[in-house]
């Protein structure tokens, strides 16, 4: 093999680093770690509005005759009151058969997050539905994720292997 600073070869030149390849997969890699983040948060919450871990205990509250429409045609948010005395009434969400099927007056029990969203069992965001499409998209987010990895680790290896093989000086 001819040393490259042999006077009968010029040396090779340096190819360019993979950067413009590696920013995009990187930040691709990033949206995916932080939606993925997210999915499985909303996913813990679920569970815990569901009552599959312990988390959020359940309360009564009794139904209010008050509903209002929601704009998207998806149900209706009704009125309800706290069993407690002097506590603010929530809102839950239903659809127009659930808000039927209880009565104003009738005792519901539901669970409701730190923010005041109640959320009865059966209810469209705590479904088993909603729930299979976010387990779904939480596993394209995480396959998306290991190939931006996969793809980052071999794309950053075969540059380092062309340093290696002596190839080029990284110093030019």
């Amino acid at each position: 093999m001819i040393p490259a600073t042999s006077p009968y070869r010029e040396p090779l030149p340096r190819p360019p680093p993979p950067r413009p390849v590696l920013t995009v997969a990187i930040g691709v890699a990033l949206l995916c770690a932080g939606l993925a983040a997210f999915t499985s948060h909303k996913l813990f919450v679920m569970a815990q509005l569901r009552g599959d871990i312990e988390g959020i205990p359940p309360i009564e509250l009794t139904m209010g005759g008050q509903k209002r429409k929601l704009p998207s045609g998806a149900g209706v948010h009704a009125l309800v009151d706290p069993a407690r005395s002097g506590a603010p009434p929530r809102q839950i969400q239903l659809t127009e058969a659930q808000f039927f099927q209880h009565r104003p007056g009738s005792r519901v029990t539901v669970r409701c997050e730190d923010d005041g969203n109640c959320y009865i069992p059966g209810a469209i965001y705590i479904d088993d539905g909603n729930r299979s499409f976010d387990i779904a998209l939480l596993v394209i987010e995480l396959l998306g994720l290991v190939a931006c990895l996969v793809s980052i680790g071999r794309r950053t290896l075969a540059y380092r292997a062309l340093v290696r093989a002596n190839a080029f000086r990284p110093g030019r």
